[in-house]
């Protein structure tokens, strides 16, 4: 299947979108509001799920709820997309 330059403009504006949710959710994380930066980066897995950062960032902040059998799922799944990923490895450690 061919990819036109509608699906490029299409995945490149998602990855803006899902940066813009992920910075407004690292921004409510380091002021402790840890339940709007988990929707943020909720927000930013819907639109690429395909990113291990976004992954690892949900992982962390459930990790501060005190969930860490969901923060496992996310933290793994950070690691499958990106086996290199030394914070996502660390944070599972954590878990």
């Amino acid at each position: 299947m061919e990819i036109g330059i509608f699906d490029v403009q299409v995945e490149s504006f998602s990855r803006d979108l899902a940066l813009a949710h992920v910075r407004r959710g690292y921004s409510q994380y380091r002021q402790g509001d840890y339940t709007a930066a988990l929707s943020e980066f909720v927000e930013g897995r819907r639109l690429c799920p395909e990113d291990p950062y976004i992954h690892y960032l949900i992982g962390k902040t459930l990790m501060r709820f005190g969930r860490p059998r969901e923060a496992l799922v996310a933290l793994k799944e950070a690691i499958r997309l990106c086996r290199s990923f030394i914070d996502a490895h660390y944070q599972l450690g954590r878990a």
